[in-house]
């Protein structure tokens, strides 16, 4: 806003520092608004970069229905999934307990091509260890 104040334009990269900043706060609802003000507003839509953050500050704040409501809103942004945003929804939907449904998730991961890396592994195996 006081941007806009003094005549000039945010870019991707004024709007990740401060939205990485919210979500390094764990200020989801404040990052949130500034995603919708991203796009709405400045007509710059997020890429991984900012789904992956926010995912990231809602896992740590336990706000498992937002990890999923902020990844659906991504990929209805037409982003597809990368590893660490779907990485981020396979941990919560262990957490929140539906085991099948990560098992699913991870299949799909291996279908629609979506890359694995050791902590992919990790969840799996972690999460399976302890149902």
């Amino acid at each position: 806003t006081e941007m806009r104040q003094f005549g000039l334009v945010g870019t991707h990269f004024h709007f990740g520092l401060v939205f990485h900043a919210y979500c390094r706060l764990g200020m989801t609802s404040e990052a949130e608004t500034l995603l919708d003000e991203m796009t709405r507003v400045h007509h710059q839509p997020p890429n991984h970069i900012f789904y992956a953050s926010l995912l990231y500050a809602h896992c740590r704040r336990f706000e498992y229905s937002a990890v999923f409501r902020t990844f659906e809103r991504m990929e209805r942004s037409g982003l597809k999934p990368d590893t660490e945003t779907a990485n981020y929804v396979l941990l919560s939907l262990f957490d929140v307990g539906e085991y099948q449904e990560a098992l699913q998730f991870f299949a799909r991961m291996t279908v629609e091509g979506i890359r694995r890396n050791t902590y992919t592994y990790a969840i799996l195996t972690d999460r399976m260890m302890l149902r």
